[in-house]
């Protein structure tokens, strides 16, 4: 077992990042004093907002207060993970069948519109749809699995497929997990180059991005909206904001109905072939059910890029890292002669629902909350509340449920830590 977690090449920066040309060279240029759309946020959600308003002729703004794309965006796990945040059955019991059944094909349309545009725009980001498998940490997980696998079926006419104990070895290579559930849907990418490539695709359609250009304000004036930066005010006929898991006190109705939610996230070296074809044997994205879960994904180059909430309710990302690692070592123990060589975090935002929303408040059109999943919602819905901006007929019954505040939500983000303990301990004593 090697002592030394991380190793001699370890950097505590995003691996994402570190393996190409980044960040995308966006050249200077002043603000335009007016704009038919300004966009607040570059990430999956903005620039695919940006794209899809600027082929439909909009003048649009893109502002970001660091690098395009440099959020969450291109710091995940590359997961393109095939749910609406919640499960088909809660669906239902929340919103009824008829209603469950308009808002579940969302994660359906998703992936077809992710699929499309990555093919559309020539995005080189290493996409992989080979479905998606969540590992069974219990064995009574499984039981949970074939009554999901039959409501999808017969309710959503959606195949998806239980795998038991007997067929584990063939789809995940850990004894530790009891079997899982595969679904045809589910994919896996390079999030930086994607992040990447939906910018330049953006700037293709005549989009401006502006980088470093944080906005401090939006105020109405009349029918217009006047957004307020460092580098000079721009007018704008409708503002979006896309900024999730880093929206800030400036919107005090939207920051109230979010949580912010920091997610640390690791690659290991670069294994050998024939370990990592027996440890992950298909081109899954890969989940696990613990309440504490681990998100993973095979690499082009055969590393294992994981992340996931972490239990531990004080320290920095390696002290997270660390931690993380060494759970996930155990689960994977052949990898305890291989190491860490980058370890980075992010944000990503909760909904007290635990769906994603779009809407309008504040004078502002939204698309906010993913609960981690933004890489496939974050990209659709993107495009979807650019269509409510150009005045289409509301695109989601997303836009029909309300947008819950969250009581106490400034006190949340300190609660959480001693939540993660909590859940933590259960997963521990498997209840």
């Amino acid at each position: 077992m090697s002592k030394n977690l991380f190793s001699s090449q370890f950097k505590q920066a995003c691996y994402w990042k570190e393996s190409m040309e980044w960040p995308l060279k966006v050249a200077p240029k002043d603000l335009p004093a007016t704009a038919d759309v300004v966009v607040i946020g570059s990430g999956f959600t903005g620039l695919s907002a940006a794209h899809k308003l600027a082929k439909s002729g909009a003048q649009v703004v893109v502002l970001d207060q660091q690098e395009i794309g440099g959020g969450a965006s291109s710091r995940n796990g590359g997961i393109v993970h095939p749910t609406l945040g919640v499960s088909a059955q809660v669906l239902i019991d929340r919103y009824g069948v008829e209603r469950a059944k308009a808002l579940y094909p969302i994660v359906i349309k998703s992936m077809e519109y992710l699929t499309n545009l990555v093919k559309a725009e020539n995005i080189d980001c290493h996409f992989n749809y080979g479905g998606a498998f969540e590992a069974a940490v219990r064995p009574k997980h499984i039981a949970g699995y074939e009554i999901k696998a039959k409501l999808l079926k017969e309710v959503f006419n959606h195949h998806s497929h239980v795998i038991h104990p007997n067929e584990r070895s063939d789809h995940i290579g850990s004894e530790t997990y009891h079997g899982g559930w595969h679904d045809p849907l589910g994919a896996t990418l390079h999030p930086a180059r994607l992040v990447s490539g939906l910018g330049e695709a953006a700037q293709r359609a005549e989009a401006e991005l502006h980088p470093f250009t944080p906005a401090l304000g939006v105020e109405t004036d009349g029918s217009t909206r006047l957004v307020r930066t460092p580098r000079g005010d721009i007018r704008a006929d409708a503002v979006v904001l896309a900024s999730n898991g880093y929206t800030g006190n400036m919107f005090p109705d939207l920051r109230k109905r979010l949580i912010p939610l920091n997610i640390v996230a690791l690659a290991t070296e670069p294994l050998p072939s024939d370990l990592a074809d027996k440890l992950f044997p298909k081109p899954y994205c890969y989940w696990d059910s613990s309440r504490l879960f681990f998100y993973y994904q095979r690499t082009k180059d055969d590393r294992i890029v994981f992340g996931g909430v972490n239990a531990l309710p004080v320290g920095g990302t390696i002290r997270k890292a660390k931690n993380s690692f060494r759970r996930f070592r155990r689960i994977f123990p052949e990898l305890n002669d291989y190491q860490i060589d980058y370890a980075w975090d992010g944000n990503v935002a909760i909904t007290f629902d635990r769906i994603p929303h779009l809407g309008q408040s504040e004078g502002l059109f939204y698309a906010l909350g993913f609960n981690g999943d933004g890489v496939l919602l974050g990209t659709y819905l993107g495009s979807k509340i650019a269509e409510m901006v150009i005045g289409k007929e509301i695109p989601s019954p997303l836009a029909e449920i309300k947008f819950q505040s969250i009581k106490g939500s400034r006190w949340l983000p300190r609660l959480m830590p001693f939540a993660r303990m909590f859940f933590g301990v259960l997963d521990t004593l498997g209840i």
